[in-house]
């Protein structure tokens, strides 16, 4: 019997141990997993929000965000045109839209434009991103803005560089004119207070040439170029905007006696806010034009690049009855010919029978035709 009780004791005793030992095994285990926890959060970062006080008051935190090429940021306004539906364009100070599409109101007023330039008023059919590079024409009248037109249609035969058309405001713009820029992408228009010389010049034919000065504050693009609206483009002017860099760059003035001098027909420049306010101060001191004030400020100056003559090229190169300044092979000047200036005359006050057209070489005669067609094909109220 004793040994009996003595077996039961043991079988109980067996089962307590393995009781005890499971439940001693199963705590271990819960154990190291709640540090292993413990360590994994240790491990991870932790933020920290300090608590705010009258004497420290906490300083909200940004994220950084890649930049464009240009440092500054633009703050931006919606374009009113029609045509243009997803692209805001840049400006420089928050404006209230206008009113009034500048297509219904060719002319528009002053109270309609409140800050002038630094309204970007409208575009056609534009990219998101824009380039970083631009031509630029400054218009005042609808001959020029006929014949930027042009242009335009030329300068997309080899490139999608931006195009912006300073409109001075006080000028004469037909609606059907203005529209013709439709099928070109990446076109924008700023309308833009007239500048004018200080000292008089009224009714002087370089009356308004001031306003080309308008392309230095296009601050949003590396590098710009100006053409006169006057002047027709032969070929691709690209490689113009990879010029080692510098402020300004022009092509010499190889009719004229006084060199070096160059020619504001064509200008390669790196816009800047402080360039255009020493330009409109330095011309403050008298009464010159648009070369004058540029050639006394850069044509010795090393930020500044001379270009050859060709670059500014005057139509009257081409004249039999004129000796050329540049070459007495005329044909291989045309060969060679980026572009040409209307100097002698203007193509909007010659018509075809005249003798200014058919009296003086082929190529002086092509000089006129060439703009005639493209008046045909882009400026007609039929083509648009």
């Amino acid at each position: 019997m004793a040994l009996k009780i003595r077996k039961e004791f043991v079988v109980v005793m067996a089962f307590i141990l393995m009781a005890v030992t499971i439940y001693l095994l199963e705590s271990s285990r819960i154990s190291s997993s709640t540090i292993n926890n413990n360590n994994n959060n240790n491990n991870e970062p932790s933020v920290l929000t300090p608590k705010p006080s009258k004497h420290n008051t906490p300083t909200p935190t940004y994220t950084s965000s890649p930049t464009p090429h240009n440092t500054h940021t633009p703050t931006y306004t919606s374009s009113p045109t029609p045509y243009n539906s997803h692209t805001p364009k840049h400006s420089n100070t928050p404006s209230h839209s206008p009113s009034t599409s500048p297509f219904n109101s060719p002319t528009p007023s002053t109270s309609e434009i409140n800050k002038y330039y630094d309204r970007e008023e409208t575009g056609y059919n534009n990219s998101i991103t824009r380039s970083q590079f631009a031509y630029t024409f400054y218009i005042t009248n609808d001959n020029y803005l006929c014949a930027a037109l042009i242009s335009a249609h030329q300068i997309r035969q080899w490139t999608q560089n931006d195009i912006v058309v300073h409109l001075v405001i006080g000028g004469q713009y037909s609606a059907h004119m203005l529209g013709g820029f439709k099928s070109l992408n990446n076109v924008y228009f700023r309308y833009v207070d007239n500048v004018l010389p200080p000292n008089g010049g009224a009714g002087s034919a370089w009356q308004q040439t001031w306003n080309k000065f308008w392309c230095f504050k296009l601050t949003q693009y590396r590098r710009v170029i100006h053409l006169d609206a006057d002047t027709y483009i032969l070929k691709d002017l690209d490689h113009l905007f990879l010029l080692p860099e510098a402020d300004l760059a022009m092509p010499r003035a190889y009719w004229l006696n006084n060199q070096p001098f160059a020619t504001s027909l064509l200008m390669v420049l790196t816009p800047s806010d402080e360039l255009y306010k020493s330009i409109i101060e330095n011309g403050h001191g008298g009464n010159d034009w648009d070369m004058d004030i540029l050639n006394r400020m850069y044509r010795h100056s090393p930020h500044f690049i001379m270009l050859p003559g060709i670059y500014g090229l005057l139509h009257g190169e081409f004249a039999s009855n004129q000796t050329p300044w540049l070459s007495k092979d005329r044909e291989g000047t045309w060969e060679k010919a980026p572009l040409f200036h209307w100097s002698t005359w203007k193509p909007w006050n010659i018509h075809e029978g005249s003798p200014e057209v058919g009296n003086y070489g082929s190529n002086f005669k092509k000089t006129w035709t060439l703009w005639n067609d493209g008046r045909k094909n882009y400026c007609s109220a039929t083509h648009t």
